[in-house]
């Protein structure tokens, strides 16, 4: 015999990533009976399932918004006092805020691989 389908009876685990969020959030009860079914390295892998796009959607959102304010503010021509020569020359050459933007991120990148590059080497 087949299971009888319950729209109403609560499921025992998610259906989808999505549906897990939701209990992270709203359903606490059904994600502590659903975390007691799982083991160890099922819970940690669905930990890093679920967490991994939001701290990279707020770390790059942490990243790039002050990025482009920099740029759209266009904040080293307003202060030239708190900026290298060599990077006031190249700024003054950028005519608008997307070319601004880019020499901002490949500033940042370039920073990032010597920083990552001496500190790892």
């Amino acid at each position: 015999m087949s299971k009888i389908y319950n729209p109403y009876q609560l499921p025992e685990e998610p259906r989808s990533y999505w549906e897990l969020m939701h209990w992270v959030f709203h359903e606490i009860s059904l994600l502590e009976v659903y975390g007691q079914t799982l083991s160890k390295y099922k819970t940690v892998q669905l930990f890093i399932a679920l967490y991994s796009p939001i701290v990279l959607l707020f770390s790059l959102l942490y990243y790039v918004l002050p990025l482009a304010l920099v740029a759209y503010l266009d904040i080293p021509s307003e202060h030239p006092q708190y900026y290298k020569p060599l990077f006031l020359e190249d700024w003054e050459a950028l005519l608008d805020f997307r070319e601004r933007f880019e020499f901002l991120i490949c500033r940042s990148l370039e920073g990032l691989g010597v920083g990552l590059g001496v500190g790892l080497g």
